[in-house]
């Protein structure tokens, strides 16, 4: 309780990962301890969670939905949000325009803003979590309109996978749901460059995510990423882990999901 009382007073700047030890000890989110902390509005969390958490798979009236709620936030609570706040809506917009129109343009320039710092850093907040989704995301797409990363692109990517990796077991509770959606944001860019041992390392953070939580509705994804895997060594098990993805998917009463596998599937063979 003592080094409490010294953040309330301003004597003393704790990391993230303390900042989250004592959120956690006290049952409160951790953002509530940051000093410069005052509540947010319950209508923009409302919105903002409703953004976090409904990935659109190109549902178009839910994509609509989403721009709607974008609008309200614009409209009525940005200009009043924490700095932090400002860059997590950026980033969930960027993130969305991207993934709509397959153009990195929406998120390269909000990347070159802020994200050169992240490279030194060995914690990450979560609007660090969301900027590095977001550079996953974007160079997926330049690697494919490229035909081939630089080199030095290659391994930048492969770095910041890795310390993302490496901070899987070490991230709030609250944040397991965003790290396992930036896990799969770099996993394409892992298949482009072909990198099995990062793809391997995934599958293991993703399902301790998903024991950690309890959370399966996206084991389906989990399974195609190990499929994915299982295509360059062993056929027999790829497919299996293809049917599992299926079944899950139909348990959950996903059937644009289904769609999507069989999708991916059908892609992945031409491949082989």
């Amino acid at each position: 309780m003592r080094q409490l009382v010294r953040i309330e007073k301003g004597e003393f700047r704790p990391t993230i990962k303390t900042l989250e030890y004592i959120a956690d000890r006290l049952e409160i989110p951790s953002y509530v301890l940051m000093p410069d902390y005052k509540e947010l509005p319950k209508r923009y969390q409302e919105l903002k969670y409703f953004l976090l958490h409904h990935p659109d798979y190109g549902d178009k009236e839910l994509q609509e939905q989403k721009e709607e709620y974008f609008d309200e936030i614009f409209e009525n609570f940005y200009d009043d949000l924490p700095r932090d706040e400002k860059m997590i809506v950026d980033c969930l917009q960027a993130i969305d325009e991207v993934r709509a129109t397959d153009n990195e343009q929406y998120g390269i320039a909000l990347l070159d803003e802020s994200f050169e710092e992240l490279w030194n850093q060995r914690e990450f907040s979560f609007s660090d979590l969301l900027k590095i989704r977001l550079y996953f995301l974007c160079s997926y797409l330049e690697n494919i309109k490229k035909g081939q990363l630089s080199i030095s692109e290659q391994q930048k990517l492969q770095l910041m996978f890795q310390k993302v990796c490496n901070n899987v077991e070490n991230s709030g509770t609250d944040d397991l749901f965003l790290v396992r959606d930036v896990l799969f944001a770099g996993l394409g860019s892992c298949e482009l460059l072909n990198d099995l041992e990062l793809f391997k390392l995934a599958v293991e953070k993703l399902n301790w995510i998903s024991e950690k939580t309890r959370d399966f509705q996206k084991q389906p994804i989990v399974l195609m990423v190990e499929w994915k895997y299982y295509l360059q060594t062993d056929y027999d098990t790829a497919k299996q882990k293809y049917e599992e993805a299926k079944m899950m998917a139909r348990m959950f009463g996903n059937e644009k999901l289904i769609v999507s596998l069989d999708k991916e599937w059908s892609k992945d063979n031409k491949r082989v």
